[in-house]
């Protein structure tokens, strides 16, 4: 059993990550989930930020481009587009990637799930049972959908963001949560860019007939976490 740390150092800033938010995962898990993390690492810093003060670290890009190459082979020319924006008064033809791609959603659904497991562990103070179903779902800055985030995150009364000392990091990282003996729900801002969110049930059972968002997700018994249908 190791210690995974929710979210990894590679979102933030020059990899600069405080203490908390840990929770004991299987070996399997921690190398699954390591490819969602990078290429959530270049989403961040790709999508931009509605607010001005978000940490950019564009200098790490070429590692971080290199890393979702590794865990997803292809996966950036499939997604790779030109579009056209206006600089300095001219409209010219620029590269970007588009998101809407079913590879991108369920690696940002496998992260949502992870980070609510982490929460889960928080409130709780267990681990989540295998028979556990997790409701997940994300969206960007430059998503239509993402101004109602904020409308969410306001009915979370628990929040935790990484500190130490006086290093705080909300403007990387920070979760809202909410939690009742029907589920545990909860969103995740990174890089004011990037919001994940995910909904824990204790079972299908619990879950019910209940909206299905993006994809549900479920830890595995042999390791990691799995999509469900």
């Amino acid at each position: 059993m190791d210690i995974d740390h929710q979210p990894a150092r590679i979102i933030f800033p020059k990899k600069h990550r405080p203490k908390g938010l840990e929770f004991p995962a299987c070996q399997r898990c921690n190398k699954q989930i390591g490819r969602d993390e990078v290429l959530l690492a270049l989403i961040c810093r790709l999508t931009g930020s509605h607010r001005p003060h978000a940490p950019k670290d564009f200098g790490r890009l070429g590692k971080i481009r290199k890393g979702v190459e590794r865990g997803f082979p292809g996966l950036l020319k499939r997604i790779s587009t030109t579009i056209w924006v206006w600089q300095n008064g001219v409209l010219v033809r620029t590269g970007a990637f588009n998101l809407d791609h079913d590879i991108v959603y369920e690696s940002m659904c496998r992260m949502a799930a992870r980070i609510a497991l982490a929460t889960y562990y928080t409130e709780r103070g267990k681990i989540a049972d295998p028979d556990t179903v997790i409701n997940c779902m994300w969206s960007h800055a430059q998503h239509q959908a993402a101004p109602s985030i904020d409308a969410l995150l306001a009915k979370f009364p628990k929040h935790a963001a990484l500190k130490q000392g006086k290093w705080n990091t909300t403007d990387s990282f920070y979760v809202k949560w909410y939690a009742d003996d029907d589920a545990l729900t909860c969103a995740a801002v990174f890089h004011e860019s990037v919001a994940v969110m995910a909904a824990v049930y204790d079972s299908r059972t619990a879950f019910g007939n209940r909206e299905r968002w993006h994809a549900l997700m479920a830890p595995s018994r042999a390791g990691g976490i799995i999509a469900i249908p």
